[in-house]
């Protein structure tokens, strides 16, 4: 007898079909954020409070995030590999179960 959550087809149609929907959507956000940024003056940000810097680091960051969604709906391709994390890193803080605490 196990010991835990015995895993059935059902839990695992769930997770799975949960996490893709998920995906799809966040990638969707993405180029909705990024479009609306791509629009946006710096000016208009420093005016919201933010740094030349930190504008900067959420711009890129949002290329990037947009260039993995474009690769994900087969819109690019990628001939190098490439770490998408490097901007995204800074906007993320605490992240997985470091959340909870």
């Amino acid at each position: 007898m196990p010991v835990g959550i015995v895993v059935s087809k059902t839990q695992l149609d769930a997770v799975s079909g949960s996490i893709a929907r998920d995906l799809k959507q966040a990638l969707e956000n993405v180029i909705e954020l990024n479009t609306w940024l791509v629009a946006q003056a710096d000016i208009d940000l420093i005016t919201l409070g933010y740094t030349a810097g930190e504008i900067a680091v959420l711009k890129s960051a949002y290329t990037d995030a947009a260039e993995l969604a474009a690769l994900f709906a087969g819109a690019a391709t990628l001939s190098l590999a490439k770490d998408f994390r490097q901007f995204l890193k800074q906007l993320w803080g605490i992240s997985g179960l470091q959340a909870h605490f």
